[in-house]
């Protein structure tokens, strides 16, 4: 389907949600499409119905009503590009052709999952470029799966089109075969060979990078910006942002007093990236609650401090790893929180997203820190303040 035939929705996060499926169903409850973690939503709120080129909204029996451009709807009503959407204290706005919101000039790159340049970040500022294996073209991607010339990317009106150069294995995208030029959507993935995955974003280029978030100073050094601009950054340097801080984190568990902000649930595996995570998220003024291994899983006081910690949390964040979607502690927190019917703010450190993101937590919008971590982070902190009130 073309980027100028797929209309969208911009969440409340800011991000977009392409409408590619004939039925898209909105609410509070983990089995929707699009999943708004506010008690003023219900557990299955609205539909958006495919008819012709565009969506039908209805109401799916909510407790709260739908309102579009701040009136109240009863019926199912057909969407304008540019409506506003109101489910609780929730707001989404349609953009009904795919297009590029007015006013935002956008920028296009690909992220590199796994393959041999799994990390890297590489900017499209091309009129066009062909990706393959010989050191000719404009990325150069050294796997012998990969064809010599294997795709060819050419700047379009609405972003970048791919057009497969008949290469050995193939190019996919989103597990469905190129076979003619086609337009790319935000969030695509493309897959290369067996080995090469690549996803397509795309950015708006008015907005500034996000200026590293203070932290509490140490005897090595204040922060660093070691932003490296419009040029490709290895998952090294962008996550080396941030100097090592104090290596022996506060104890958040039995010394901190109830009421804090926000429940904190990772596998101990990734606690180096934790305990930035925590450091930037106190800096910020949040309260957290952190188990830094003082607690032993399973035991009576384990069961004991985590249910009383996840029900004084406002919010619970999720660091998410190939580890931590294998941990069964961090799976019974995870369960926890639902039962009492936490926000649930999921943050990807590490891995793919097919193994580190459980299946209970598909459905969510998370936050990735894994190749901008600065970015990551400050969009996780602005999201907390305004939606914990802060």
């Amino acid at each position: 389907m073309l980027l100028a035939n797929s209309p969208y929705l911009v969440l409340p996060t800011q991000q977009q949600f392409t409408l590619h499926t004939s039925t898209i169903t909105i609410g509070r409850d983990h089995g929707n499409m699009v999943v708004l973690r506010d008690l003023g939503v219900s557990d299955y709120h609205a539909r958006l119905v495919r008819r012709n080129n565009g969506y039908v909204l209805e109401d799916a029996g909510s407790g709260y009503g739908i309102s579009v451009n701040g009136r109240p709807i009863y019926t199912p009503t057909a969407l304008q590009d540019g409506d506003e959407i109101q489910l609780g204290t929730q707001r989404l706005i349609y953009y009904g052709n795919g297009r590029a919101r007015p006013g935002i000039e956008y920028g296009y790159f690909l992220r590199v999952r796994t393959g041999p340049l799994s990390g890297h970040r590489i900017d499209l500022n091309m009129t066009q470029t062909c990706i393959g294996r010989d050191h000719s073209n404009g990325i150069v991607i050294d796997d012998k799966q990969i064809s010599r010339r294997h795709v060819l990317l050419t700047l379009e009106e609405d972003g970048y089109a791919i057009e497969d150069l008949h290469s050995t294995n193939g190019t996919f995208i989103n597990g469905h075969r190129v076979t003619n030029p086609r337009l790319l959507e935000d969030g695509d993935v493309i897959t290369l060979g067996p080995e090469t995955t690549i996803t397509y974003e795309r950015a708006p280029m008015d907005r500034p990078d996000p200026r590293p978030l203070p932290h509490v100073s140490t005897e090595e050094s204040d922060l660093e910006d070691t932003s490296t601009g419009m040029q490709m950054t290895s998952l090294l340097n962008e996550t080396s942002t941030y100097k090592k801080v104090n290596q022996t984190p506060r104890i958040h568990t039995k010394s901190r007093p109830m009421g804090h902000d926000i429940f904190l649930s990772y596998c101990h595996r990734d606690t180096e990236i934790v305990s930035k995570l925590v450091q930037n998220l106190e800096a910020a003024g949040f309260n957290l609650w952190v188990d830094w291994q003082d607690l032993q899983p399973g035991t009576p006081e384990w069961d004991r401090e985590i249910k009383n910690a996840l029900s004084s949390a406002k919010a619970v964040i999720t660091v998410l790893s190939p580890d931590a979607e294998e941990s069964v502690w961090v799976a019974r927190e995870l369960a926890m929180a639902e039962m009492l019917d936490q926000r649930i703010y999921p943050v990807l450190v590490r891995g793919n997203p097919i193994d580190a993101i459980p299946l209970r937590l598909i459905t969510h919008q998370f936050v990735d820190v894994r190749f901008n971590y600065d970015r990551g982070i400050n969009s996780l902190i602005q999201t907390l303040k305004h939606e914990l009130g802060r």
